[in-house]
């Protein structure tokens, strides 16, 4: 009895701190107090910081993931090949059933083309949070109804060796076509790269007896003004005088780094401009050695030059966006991507 009394007692005394949890029917202000707090919304400025890094780290998870997954299709083209390139192979043995899966892939090709201004909007709205959900939900109501289920239900699975290969051409026809020109058309990733063909010239030039290049002499002093008036600059330009090809070569790369310089001044619209005039000097230059080179029967060292510099050009242009991606693929390597908290903090210390 006495045990019964203290127990009620003690729960008298604990009633006083039970927090009571509000019932259905209680007042829109008691709710209030159990509110979870939604983590507010990125605005567009942070969008706009963080997409390129969130561009760069999804690219680098794929380039990653394709990478584990050779060896996988290495041991799948073992069949696969053989079965599709050889006559007398499984796809070949059946010829309506390998035909259906070459039109399921063609179908693929088709669905995927019509489903992509959808997932390049949905991309942009829920990874990149730049398109507003509003043109994604209008571009989705546009789109035609994805037809991946119906197309395997009607053609079935690859069934026979060689079949899978023949499906992948042709849903990849136009990506592997518009690679193939990427490729072709596709910057050097580094400087040494970039550098080949200019590296081909220059050796090529050393094997031959290049006579001397017979330059306009004004085209020569005309860079003088472009170049920082140091004991080095003027003796290339009293070498480059005599139609040295080497010294030539050098003195108009000299003057393209320092008219490019001065062409990309952030804070002065005169030196903008004198890097422009630089660069132009450079070029009725580079235009002369080439034209000297075709006279003396060196065209092939002019093609390779020119080649040269068109792929330097190229990989300067590319190297900025070359470096970001470099950065988003570090990402992946880390616990927590450091790189986003950064630009994350960042932006709302400085734009918010």
């Amino acid at each position: 009895m006495q045990l019964k009394k203290q127990g009620i007692r003690m729960a008298d005394e604990f009633e006083q701190y039970k927090v009571s949890e509000p019932s259905a029917d209680s007042s829109q202000d008691e709710f209030e107090q159990y509110r979870v707090q939604e983590e507010p919304k990125e605005s567009f400025g942070m969008s706009a910081a963080l997409a390129l890094p969130r561009i760069a780290t999804d690219l680098g998870s794929k380039a990653y993931n394709a990478v584990q997954s050779i060896p996988s299709y290495f041991e799948k083209a073992k069949t696969e090949a053989p079965g599709f390139l050889i006559p007398g192979g499984e796809a070949s043995r059946h010829p309506f059933h390998s035909m259906g899966q070459g039109i399921a892939g063609a179908n693929e090709a088709i669905n995927s083309l019509a489903q992509l201004p959808l997932n390049v909007s949905r991309y942009g709205s829920d990874r990149l949070h730049l398109i507003p959900q509003a043109i994604t939900n209008a571009i989705q109501k546009m789109t035609p109804e994805d037809t991946t289920e119906a197309i395997n239900q009607l053609f079935g699975q690859p069934k026979y060796a060689g079949e899978a290969m023949l499906r992948g051409m042709a849903r990849n026809a136009l990506p592997l076509t518009g690679a193939s020109r990427l490729m072709q058309a596709a910057p050097h990733l580094t400087q040494r790269g970039a550098s080949r063909a200019l590296r081909d010239a220059r050796q090529t030039a050393a094997t031959r007896n290049i006579g001397a290049l017979n330059v306009d002499p004004d085209l020569i002093e005309d860079t003088r003004q472009f170049l920082p008036n140091t004991l080095p600059n003027r003796n290339a330009l009293d070498a480059a005088q005599y139609g040295d090809y080497n010294s030539l070569f050098k003195l108009q790369s000299d003057v393209g780094k320092s008219a490019g310089d001065y062409a990309k001044s952030k804070f002065s619209a005169a030196e903008r401009a004198h890097g422009k005039a630089g660069l132009a000097a450079r070029n009725r230059l580079l235009d002369a050695i080439h034209e000297n080179l075709q006279i003396q029967g060196h065209g092939d060292i002019s093609d390779l030059l020119r080649q040269g510099q068109k792929d330097y050009s190229r990989y300067m242009k590319f190297k900025p966006y070359r470096n970001t991606l470099l950065l988003g693929s570090a990402g992946l390597a880390l616990p927590v991507n450091h790189i986003a908290n950064f630009l994350k903090k960042f932006v709302s210390d400085n734009i918010q």
